[in-house]
C-alpha cells in the first residue's frame, strides 16, 4: 500500500494544489495560499511509513505527516520537486536529481530516486531520444520513432528526469494482461545513468505480478527471481582492433563472392526486401503473420526516411537481387534487423561479403561502431555470426504464462 502525492507549483513561490493516490484513488485538494520551499534534504526518524499526506506550509518548509509517528520536514533548495513518492519501506523519492535521505539518528544516508511508470501520451520523445543516442549499450531500435511503430502505445519506466529509463510493452486484451516483447525490438534493459538497477528490479516485480503473461529478453540482473528465467545469448562484435574477422570461414567466403564477381553493392528499395523475405521465409515454413510484413514495410520506410535505416544488396548479372540485408545506425552502433537470400546467393556466400564490406564502410566513418547481429539461441545462426568474430553475450528471457490452459497452447515462449 502507498501514496503517491503530486504537488504544482506556480512561479510566484505558491502551492497551486496537490492530489493524493490511496489505493488507486484520486483525490484533489485546492490550491493552497503558502509560500514553498522545494525540497533538497529530507529529515527523518527512520520509521517505516505506511503512508504520508501533505500537512503544512511553515516558514517555507513543506512538511509531510505520517498516520504513524514522525513526519519528514524537506529544507529549502533552488530545486522545485513537483511529486513525492513514499512506498511502504519508508523511502521517498522525487522526480528530480538525485537527493539524500538522512537520518540523524541512525547516521546513514540514502539516494533519493523517483521511478516512474509513466504511459505513452506522456513520455518525452526528445528527451527518451537523446538519452539512446547517448547510451553506449542502447540499440537504434529503442529510438522513439522505431518503437512508435514497432510497439503502438509503449509505455515506459523512468528514473528521474529521464535519467534512466527502461521500456514496457504492457497491454490489456479481452481479460488478460500481456507483456510481451514485440517482433523487430530484440532486447530491453534500463538504458541511461548507472546505479538504477535495484529501484527498476523493485518496480518490474511489482509490475509483473498484475501481468498474466510476460515475455521478454532483459539483462540478467533485472531477472524477476519470483518468476521463470531461461538463458539467452546475442551475438556482438566489438570492432576495437578494426574490421579483421579472424576465421577462415570469413576468408574463404569473401573469395568465393569476389570470384563470381559478385560484388557491386546497391540500395534494395523496402517493398522488393521485404517481399523477398517474405518469399524466403515461406519456403522455410517459419513466416510472419501478415500484419507483421507491413509492419516491417513501414518501419523500413520511416527508419530510412529518418536517416537511421538502410537496405543494401547485391544483384546478378539479370538485375535480380540476390540478397539484402536492413541495418540500424546510429553513432557507435549499427544493428541487423533482418536479411535475405536466394540460391546463388548461398552458393556464392554473398550475405558473408555483403556484411563485411557494410561494416567496413561505416567503420571507415565511426571507429567507436559495435555490430549488434540480433543474435540466436540456433546454433547455425549463432556460428553464422561467430564467423565474423563476434562473442556471446548473455541475457535472461523472463517468462510467465498464466493464462488458461487452451491459450496456453497457442501462446508461449
Amino acid at each position: 500500500m502507498f501514496t503517491i502525492i503530486f504537488l504544482e507549483f506556480i512561479r510566484s513561490g505558491t502551492i497551486k494544489s496537490f492530489s493524493t493516490c490511496r489505493n488507486g484513488r484520486w483525490a484533489s485538494h485546492g490550491a493552497a495560499r503558502h509560500k514553498k520551499e522545494a525540497v533538497n534534504t529530507l529529515y527523518t526518524t527512520g520509521i517505516k511509513l505506511r503512508w504520508v499526506l501533505c500537512k503544512s506550509v511553515n516558514r517555507g518548509i513543506l512538511q509531510t505527516q505520517s498516520k504513524r509517528r514522525g513526519y519528514y520536514g524537506c529544507d529549502r533548495s533552488s530545486e522545485s520537486a513537483k511529486q513525492i513518492f513514499c512506498t511502504g519501506s519508508g523511502y521517498i523519492y522525487f522526480n528530480r536529481k538525485r537527493f539524500r535521505c538522512i537520518c540523524p539518528v541512525f547516521g546513514f544516508t540514502k539516494r533519493l530516486i523517483l521511478v516512474t511508470h509513466i504511459q505513452h501520451q506522456q513520455l518525452d520523445f526528445k528527451k527518451w531520444d537523446a538519452l539512446i543516442l547517448r547510451t553506449p549499450d542502447a540499440d537504434p531500435f529503442l529510438l522513439s520513432s522505431w518503437l512508435n511503430v514497432a510497439a503502438p502505445g509503449w509505455s515506459a519506466l523512468v528514473a528521474n528526469d529521464y535519467e534512466a529509463v527502461f521500456p514496457v510493452f504492457s497491454a490489456k486484451k479481452m481479460l488478460w494482461s500481456f507483456f510481451d516483447l514485440p517482433n523487430f525490438i530484440q532486447k530491453i534493459g534500463i538504458y541511461g545513468a548507472e546505479g538504477f538497477e535495484k529501484e527498476f528490479a523493485s518496480q518490474l516485480h511489482a509490475l509483473h505480478t498484475s501481468i498474466d503473461f510476460i515475455c521478454y529478453v532483459t539483462d540478467s540482473v533485472l531477472g524477476d527471481t519470483h518468476i521463470e528465467n531461461r538463458p539467452r545469448r546475442h551475438q556482438l562484435l566489438q570492432l576495437k582492433e578494426g574490421v579483421r574477422f579472424p576465421t577462415k570461414v570469413w576468408g574463404r567466403n569473401i573469395r568465393k563472392a569476389e570470384a563470381a564477381a559478385l560484388t557491386e553493392i546497391t540500395a534494395v528499395p523496402a517493398d522488393i526486401f521485404v517481399q523477398a523475405l517474405k518469399h524466403e521465409l515461406i519456403e522455410r515454413g517459419r513466416p510472419y503473420a501478415e500484419k507483421d510484413y507491413q509492419k516491417l514495410l513501414r518501419l523500413a520506410k520511416e527508419s530510412s526516411a529518418a536517416g537511421y535505416g538502410f537496405i543494401e544488396g547485391i544483384k546478378d548479372e539479370t538485375g535480380t537481387f540476390t540478397c539484402g540485408q536492413f541495418y540500424l545506425y546510429i553513432t557507435g552502433k549499427i544493428y541487423l534487423v533482418a536479411c535475405f537470400s536466394n540460391e546463388k546467393a548461398r552458393e556464392h556466400s554473398l550475405l558473408h561479403y555483403l556484411l563485411y564490406k557494410i561494416i567496413q564502410q561505416k567503420y571507415e566513418q565511426d571507429t567507436t561502431m559495435r555490430v549488434h547481429f540480433g543474435g540466436s539461441n540456433i546454433p547455425v545462426i549463432a556460428d553464422f555470426n561467430k564467423n565474423f568474430g563476434a562473442t556471446d553475450e548473455e541475457f535472461v528471457l523472463v517468462y510467465k504464462n498464466n493464462l488458461p490452459f487452451l491459450l496456453r497452447l497457442v501462446k508461449h515462449a
